[in-house]
């Protein structure tokens, strides 16, 4: 499935290619989480910083579950803990209980901060602050020599730690130390992180360094609290922007360029790299829990990843119903060691994927998805009723929300008995059908618009034409029963936008390709428009939740 639309910031013109005239213009929708944090009962929220306003999106690996938060001014970063909440920004910081009760700003921007569940330390300028969050008390805890980067902290109090200052010094205050590194690739978003486990910190970015490699290659080294060095990673020459440790004596490295290095934090070499975990810079790299990492790109995804998982071919991991279709040639490439992907646009819509094919999504964001085999792209509704399966994705993600996985479950019996004839095994090769259809290329002025089709293969009372204007289903769910290879169909336009799709099924549910057609027409006069809405109170099975607010 290919969701991962542009990078961003990315727009795509596309024209007319006898006239020249632009036709629409392609943009990435696709927020950019900078930030990841994982919360209570297997919440994570992607923090999406907007130039007018932060998107905070709360995701439930538990049920699948999405909301958003919405704050009014763009921020920096973001950080939460069990009761607080800390919004940065260029002018001031905001800390908030879960109440909506602030404490007041603290003014200018933070270089860098630590929100615990008691403390919030800060640095601005080369101070770094501790503020209580039980009786609300601010102090200076340290004064360095320099202006400060960023911090690691090695105890709960920010009585020892690390602080990265100007031109590659490195300050150690409880032990009185400075380091004095060739630091290099200033642009890197984190040079430090620190290992509770192992109780050191590591530096990347580090050239000129290293006795054994090539001086000339950037290095990532480890240090005790007391700033002696204990040894050196295994060199790598993509610059570094994110690093994370995890409880399995590992180094989660993001690169510049979208790749994730897995380092053995024991004897620093390199376990494992994952040469396109994103098609874009590693933004964030956090540890969900015990067995899985996440991680963030430029490309708008969000990725959950197996920690113990070797990052080897989909052929030994998930063959089940879609080996013979998409396991060969597409799902075979993926990587094994990815669980979920997460992709979320600007209007709040997602989808989530994962690495064997089965997805869930909002229905506006689901017209936007797209399959991809080789060269082949082909529309979601291709395989939605194999593929689109809420149920199996939260048994593979360990769920124990059993009420949601029934009510997933019993949603898919009811979609196969609607459709009692489709296999369920599907075969992308099989299918011969195809369909070629035309239309006025003009924009149409009327009330309605006629569309010839072309069908190849065998037709039969079997096979039915499915006709959606803006994905309304025309002749509903069943559609129209093909008569000949060849024909017509008149469509009724509306004011506004009219988006038409055309293709082709047969009584096993395989597809043909899809035709698009796309009219404009212009509204002669203010129209009134009603809105019929239907609840339901009080489902007949009790696995369906109960609407709450149906009349």
């Amino acid at each position: 499935m290919d969701h991962n639309g542009l990078p961003s910031g990315i727009n795509i013109t596309v024209h007319d290619i006898e006239t020249g005239n632009t036709l629409t213009t392609l943009a990435n929708e696709t927020v950019v989480a900078t930030d990841l944090h994982v919360l209570s009962d297997g919440v994570i929220a992607l923090v999406a910083p907007g130039p007018q306003q932060t998107s905070i999106h709360l995701y439930s690996l538990q049920d699948l579950k999405q909301q958003t938060m919405k704050v009014p001014f763009s921020t920096r970063k973001v950080a939460f803990n069990s009761q607080w909440v800390l919004l940065t920004s260029n002018e001031s910081n905001i800390l908030a209980d879960l109440k909506g009760n602030a404490l007041p700003p603290i003014p200018g921007a933070f270089s860098d901060f630590k929100l615990t569940e008691d403390h919030l330390f800060y640095a601005q300028g080369n101070q770094i602050h501790r503020l209580n969050l039980q009786d609300k008390t601010n102090q200076v805890i340290h004064t360095l020599s320099d202006k400060i980067i960023a911090f690691e902290l090695f105890d709960e109090q920010g009585d020892q730690l690390v602080a990265q200052l100007m031109k590659g010094k490195f300050e150690l205050p409880h032990s009185n130390k400075i380091l004095s590194l060739p630091y290099y690739g200033a642009s890197a978003k984190r040079s430090i992180t620190y290992s509770e486990y192992l109780k050191q910190f590591f530096v990347s970015g580090l050239v000129g360094y290293s006795k054994a490699f090539n001086p000339n290659i950037p290095m990532i080294q480890a240090f005790n609290k007391s700033g002696e060095r204990v040894m050196e990673m295994y060199p790598v020459w993509n610059k570094i922007e994110m690093m994370q440790t995890n409880t399995n004596n590992e180094l989660w490295a993001g690169t510049e360029t979208g790749e994730i290095i897995i380092f053995d934090i024991r004897s620093g070499l390199i376990k494992e790299r994952i040469s396109k975990a994103h098609l874009r810079s590693i933004k964030d790299i956090k540890q969900y829990d015990q067995g899985r990492m996440l991680s963030s790109g430029a490309d708008g995804a969000v990725k959950l990843w197996h920690i113990e998982q070797l990052n080897e071919s989909h052929y030994k991991v998930t063959p089940q119903i879609i080996y013979k279709s998409f396991l060969e040639t597409d799902i075979g490439q993926r990587q094994s060691k990815l669980a979920l992907t997460i992709n979320t646009d600007i209007n709040d819509d997602h989808i989530i994927s994962t690495a064997d094919g089965y997805y869930m999504a909002t229905p506006k964001a689901l017209h936007k998805a797209s399959f991809m085999n080789n060269e082949a792209i082909m529309d979601y509704n291709r395989f939605d009723f194999w593929l689109n399966r809420p149920d199996i994705i939260l048994k593979q993600l360990g769920s124990e929300a059993s009420s949601e996985i029934k009510m997933w479950q019993r949603i898919v019996d009811i979609r196969k008995k609607r459709f009692p004839n489709r296999l369920d095994i599907f075969r992308l090769n099989e299918q011969k059908l195809s369909i070629k259809a035309q239309g006025p290329k003009q924009l149409v002025q009327a009330d309605e618009v006629v569309l010839n089709y072309q069908i190849t293969g065998e037709i039969d009372n079997s096979k039915k034409l499915m006709v959606s204007v803006n994905q309304v289903p025309i002749d509903g769910i069943e559609g129209r029963i093909i008569q000949s290879n060849e024909g017509s169909i008149t469509l009724p336009l509306s004011n506004g936008e009219n988006k038409i799709k055309l293709t082709v099924v047969d009584e096993l549910g395989r597809q043909s390709n899809s035709q698009f057609f796309n009219y404009y027409r212009e509204t002669p006069e203010p129209v009134n428009l009603y809105v019929l809405a239907v609840g339901v109170s009080d489902y007949k099975h009790d696995a369906i939740p109960d609407l709450d607010y149906a009349r």
